[in-house]
């Protein structure tokens, strides 16, 4: 089954202690690329771990995500140090009684060394968060990869149908060959006839005829293109990324178009050829967007 690189897919959570927002899309590449924008106060904090996640599902394209997450921040908290407090008024009271002082250091005095109560803030724990956010990633990754499907579904029908014209193509250029070298040979006898006014040798224009037939013979070039589109159908079926192999088949159908192009001077022949041309085009436009 082909997959496109084109698609979009979103998914939002309905958890209201984690409400987050994922946006996926992706775009064709030639590599595999991950790019992670996020909004809201832990959001960059999960950045990699949603690349990682998303980067293990899939094997070539651009994707882009988008983390929409709108958890509230959790307030700082007062803490003592009641250690350093008890250090602090011990020192107090050892200068108090060395100076002679009558009245003891009390609560106002120790707040005036400030690293006796420090603000805390309370530490997020980006495991939980994650772990609860990662069923809204699974959904927008789901709704991306049905809208691949359903994108390859349909550049699949598109490129089979071109794939069968230029099949009907290479098998009437087969059937024309025998049928070139006939019209060859019947156009070399009027030809002779018209500049020596004779009868033309019979083995003469025989082994013009074989001459002909071995420079333009096209056997090898039309076996191999129904080779590749044989090999083209079947990888259109296989799972996985197949677009690489595709491209590869693709500029070999091209290359054989190309000799028989070269090699024949059939006029019919060389418009079927331009057709088979135009379609192996398409199919490569179509090719640019399978993963």
């Amino acid at each position: 089954m082909l997959m496109s690189m084109t698609a979009y897919g979103r998914a939002e959570s309905k958890d209201p202690d984690f409400p987050v927002i994922i946006e996926i899309k992706g775009v064709n590449n030639r590599y595999k690329d991950v790019a992670v924008r996020s909004y809201g106060k832990y959001s960059s904090m999960l950045d990699e771990k949603v690349k990682n996640y998303i980067l293990s599902q899939y094997n070539r394209g651009k994707i882009d995500i988008k983390i929409h997450l709108n958890i509230p921040v959790k307030s700082s908290l007062p803490v003592p140090n009641i250690e350093l407090a008890k250090a602090y008024l011990k020192a107090v009271k050892d200068i108090s009684s060395e100076l002679n002082l009558t009245q003891p250091p009390g609560l106002s005095e120790l707040l005036m060394f400030r690293d006796i109560i420090t603000i805390k803030a309370e530490e997020t724990d980006i495991e939980l968060i994650w772990n609860n956010i990662k069923s809204t990633v699974d959904s927008a990754m789901s709704d991306f990869l049905g809208m691949r499907q359903k994108e390859g579904k349909s550049l699949s029908q598109d490129i089979m149908t071109r794939i069968n014209t230029i099949e009907s193509l290479t098998n009437t250029i087969k059937e024309r060959v025998p049928i070139t070298l006939e019209t060859y040979q019947k156009r070399l006898m009027v030809r002779i006839q018209e500049i020596s006014k004779i009868e033309p040798d019979p083995q003469r224009i025989a082994m013009e005829v074989a001459i002909m037939a071995e420079r333009s013979d096209i056997t090898e070039e039309l076996v191999r293109i129904v080779s590749h589109l044989n090999q083209f159908k079947t990888i259109t079926d296989e799972n996985g990324a197949t677009g690489r192999k595709l491209d590869f088949l693709l500029q070999e159908l091209n290359r054989e178009t190309n000799t028989i192009a070269s090699k024949s001077s059939d006029v019919k022949i060389s418009h079927m050829v331009v057709d088979i041309k135009s379609e192996l085009e398409r199919i490569r436009e179509q090719i640019q967007n399978i993963e």
